[in-house]
């Protein structure tokens, strides 16, 4: 109807009919006849336009085609030009290391050709100046660039040059890879450590190794240490992917950490000849308590990561126990331990993650902590609280643990325990307080337990106490009296 109006307009009531088939007008006739050249029309119409996109998209693909075979991306180029790089400073590498080994070769005939001792002073004081003279200021720009590769070609190469060799600032990165350490400082920390242990005869199994009351050296001074550039960058973030400063670190890894748990070991030996299930209980629940003592003193320091496979072993003869640890894996870092005695079985998998609050940096402890007491067949299982360290960017640095402690004999349901570590509130002043109870297995409370996690450990009520676990405070190290 759009391409003929007349189409509308077409009355059919006006065609004839015969007796011999039907038949139209002569007028119906001819606007037949104009509808199929109209179509016909279209359909050219329709089929060039067809024709010619079709040939348009020809050309535009191989316009494209060209053009990538013509001209590489940029990224083709940057690699090439990398790789002619390394290329280049490949062959210089080699020709600087022949010319080296030729000078040398030539030093080292002169001097065998000449037996004066003044010569030969001479000469090899010549060598070292010139070998020291090339490596640090040819191989420098080297040395920087494969800095992550090769770890220990600074720490020798750079120790014989001046100040010259000194790290800039944009190589401040590199500071907590490379440490120099000289043969000097070896052989006194050797010689330290000599002294701080007995000699173990051959043939005598039954000896008792002197612990050591102080380290072979001070701790160093970390005030000057600006931890608000280091971690203004990393609120929210995992610190255990953020490398610190070693300044930072007390001489502990958390393998040797672990084994602090058991420096009041003797509360399970106590626990190992009680026939009450109930009594029991209050000293198994004092040890989970104890654990943290030695944290109150270490709050401005963390200890060492363990590399993947690291183990430490201890043989405590004065407490009689074993005790053996493991880096089981690297991301996430998880801890495992198992120490042994003939009164007592422990060991736990630990894990932490850290979270970095602005002014505070938060501990969670994901794990469990077993001890089996074989005497009487019980198997005790809890949990670790969390741990907040305060006042990271200025100020004094203290620690307190908060949570709750659920403490459960796997063996015996008579009886389990609930310790709450009392959360520091600002309206209270009291902290580091720990209050709990132990339970029959109706919910009765049969003993009451209260005290602070750092100093001791009361069952009963406050009128009438009985000190169950008191922390050893050493005068002489002002530190809790633990094998560091």
């Amino acid at each position: 109807h759009a391409s003929n109006p007349n189409l509308s307009t077409l009355d059919y009531g006006d065609e004839k009919m015969y007796s011999n088939g039907s038949e139209v007008t002569t007028e119906f006739s001819k606007l037949q006849e104009d509808l199929c050249h109209i179509a016909h029309k279209v359909y050219f119409t329709l089929k060039s336009a067809f024709s010619t996109i079709s040939t348009e998209r020809e050309k535009l693909k191989q316009m494209f085609d060209h053009d990538s075979v013509a001209s590489p991306s940029a990224q083709i180029i940057g690699l090439k030009n990398a790789l002619s790089s390394a290329i280049a400073q490949n062959t210089d590498l080699k020709e600087r290391l022949c010319r080296i080994h030729a000078e040398s070769m030539l030093l080292d005939s002169a001097a065998n050709a000449n037996s004066s001792p003044d010569f030969v002073k001479e000469s090899s004081e010549h060598q070292n100046r010139s070998l020291v003279h090339q490596i640090s200021n040819e191989s420098r720009l080297s040395i920087t660039d494969s800095l992550t590769e090769f770890f220990d070609a600074q720490e020798v190469l750079l120790s014989a040059s001046s100040s010259e060799n000194e790290v800039s600032d944009d190589d401040s990165y590199a500071s907590d890879i490379s440490d120099n350490i000289s043969e000097d400082n070896l052989s006194n920390d050797i010689e330290n450590e000599r002294q701080t242990l007995d000699c173990v005869p051959d043939g005598i199994m039954e000896c008792h190794s002197r612990r050591r009351t102080r380290l072979p050296a001070p701790c160093p001074n970390t005030s000057n240490i600006s931890l608000w550039n280091i971690l203004r960058n990393n609120i929210g973030k995992d610190l255990s992917k953020v490398s610190m400063p070693v300044g930072l670190n007390e001489p502990l890894n958390t393998l040797q950490k672990l084994c602090e748990e058991l420096e009041y070991s003797e509360l399970l030996d106590k626990a190992a000849f009680i026939p009450n299930p109930f009594e029991r209980m209050v000293y198994v629940a004092a040890f989970a308590v104890s654990a943290y003592a030695s944290s109150y003193y270490r709050a401005g320091s963390k200890p060492f990561n363990p590399v993947l496979g690291e183990t430490y072993e201890c043989i405590c003869e004065d407490k009689g126990f074993q005790f053996f640890s493991e880096q089981v894996s690297h991301h996430p870092a998880i801890s495992a331990c198992h120490a042994e005695s003939d009164n007592f079985i422990f060991w736990q998998d630990i894990r932490w993650k850290n979270k970095f609050w602005g002014k505070s940096i938060e501990i969670v402890p994901i794990g469990t902590t077993h001890v089996i007491l074989p005497g009487f067949k019980d198997h005790y299982e809890w949990n670790k609280v969390t741990s907040c360290i305060h006042n990271i960017l200025n100020g004094q640095r203290w620690i307190e643990h908060y949570g709750e402690i659920i403490i459960k004999n796997l063996n015996d349901d008579s009886c389990h325990c609930k310790l709450t570590f009392v959360k520091t509130k600002y309206w209270n002043r009291s902290v580091h307080d720990i209050e709990g109870n132990v339970l029959d297995k109706n919910g009765k409370v049969v003993h009451r337990l209260f005290g602070k996690w750092h100093e001791n450990i009361y069952c009963g009520t406050p009128s009438s106490p009985n000190c169950i676990w008191r922390a050893i405070i050493s005068k002489d190290l002002g530190q809790a009296d633990v094998d560091v």
